[in-house]
């Protein structure tokens, strides 16, 4: 079905901070995401609090998504008609938590409550249903070969990249660069 959603989000350079932090090679280091990720949020939830009192209280979804949301893909077509399409299949796409509230609302017009994640607060509405079609093959058939073909020619680099590693052997030096040690 599809799905709407407010977003208030947190700085381009908040949502960086948390992904670096996620990304360390340090476990302790990368440990403290979500420490970052509450710390950040708190900066955010005064207005997330005021866009949820606005949402209990019957506002029109809609315009308080014109107004506050800052998901930019909610901007544009065709996700500002339809909006994001959610399944049990698409969860990773999105962030973690947002696709499993998402699919946790029952009915047309159900609101979610505020959903926090490496964004910022989401408010997720059930808009529609999708509709099942069968698609003819001869639609996705170039789609298909080309996703297959882009498939193996990385495969076949990694595998080549891979080998060519093992067979080459490089010497470092650390103690000859200005500043590492």
């Amino acid at each position: 079905y599809y799905i709407k959603h407010i977003l208030i989000s947190l700085t381009d350079k908040q949502k960086q901070d948390i992904k670096n932090l996620r990304a360390d090679d340090d476990e302790t280091v990368a440990a403290t995401a979500d420490e970052k990720r509450e710390e950040y949020l708190l900066t955010i939830r005064e207005k997330a609090e005021s866009v949820l009192k606005l949402v209990d209280e019957g506002g029109d979804f809609e315009a308080l998504m014109e107004e506050y949301g800052e998901d930019p893909g909610m901007k544009e077509e065709p996700y500002k008609t339809e909006g994001y399409l959610i399944s049990e299949n698409t969860l990773d796409k999105y962030y973690d938590g947002f696709g499993i509230a998402a699919i946790s609302l029952k009915n047309i017009g159900d609101v979610s409550n505020p959903v926090e994640t490496e964004a910022g607060y989401h408010f997720i509405q059930y808009t529609s249903d999708a509709e099942v079609k069968d698609t003819p093959f001869e639609d996705v058939k170039q789609a298909i070969t080309d996703k297959l073909t882009e498939d193996e020619k990385v495969a076949i680099y990694n595998d080549c990249l891979a080998k060519w590693k093992e067979e080459i052997k490089i010497e470092k030096y650390y103690d000859r660069v200005s500043g590492i040690k």
